[in-house]
């Protein structure tokens, strides 16, 4: 998870003091579980009110036993206390809402939704990488901060290299480079019958076609 968040703090130009601010705060996080019974922290079923309150103490915990490890940052322990708020208030402890949060909090919160949702604790199983960004970027503005959404987009893409994808044309075709300011919109090798070459088709130069979803292999 830290290395998803150091990737988009470097996607939205952070500097090294920043980028280790931001690594150290993604390191701990979430240290303050360890406080927590393994059953609150591992619990597979919806938990119970109790425990979900008890659960969501732990940012206010991991905050705490970063600060008795200090001297820390003021700017780590904020990232840690508000790594689950969300842009419209719907996060806590307190229900911050949009520039009230940290930017490190921020980014921390969508790197560790999107890797909760790729890699979740057993006995969940993951999604695909395209299906999770998906989620996330159903998310968007509601939970999420658009720019950093765009900014997961480059980083890990709906579509990775090798992935094969159907175009609103019709064609199938494979994804073979990403274009970093137009994440949606890659390079594509699309495949056709014999004696026919594949042939590449950029989708920042074809408006009118996109991708409409992933082909299983």
């Amino acid at each position: 998870m830290a290395v998803i968040a150091l990737r988009l703090g470097r996607g939205l130009g952070y500097d090294g003091r920043r980028l280790g601010e931001l690594g150290m705060a993604a390191c701990l996080f979430d240290v303050g579980l360890w406080e927590l019974p393994e059953g609150v922290v591992r619990q597979a079923d919806p938990l119970s009110p109790r425990a979900q309150d008890r659960y969501r103490s732990h940012p206010q915990l991991s905050a705490a036993l970063v600060r008795r490890w200090g001297p820390p940052s003021d700017v780590i322990v904020e990232a840690v206390l508000e790594h689950h708020e969300r842009e419209q208030g719907q996060g806590y402890p307190p229900g911050l809402k949009g520039p009230a949060v940290h930017p490190n909090a921020k980014i921390i919160g969508l790197a560790d939704t999107y890797a909760t949702l790729t890699a979740p604790p057993p006995p969940r199983l993951g999604r695909p990488a395209h299906e999770a960004i998906r989620e996330v970027v159903r998310l968007r503005s509601r939970a999420f901060d658009p720019a950093l959404i765009k900014a997961l987009l480059a980083e890990t893409s709906l579509f990775p290299p090798g992935t094969l994808v159907r175009l609103s044309s019709g064609e199938i075709g494979r994804v073979v480079e990403l274009n970093r300011q137009h994440p949606l919109r890659p390079r594509i090798e699309v495949r056709t019958k014999p004696p026919a070459a594949p042939h590449i088709i950029d989708l920042v130069e074809a408006p009118f076609v996109y991708i409409t979803s992933p082909v299983a292999k």
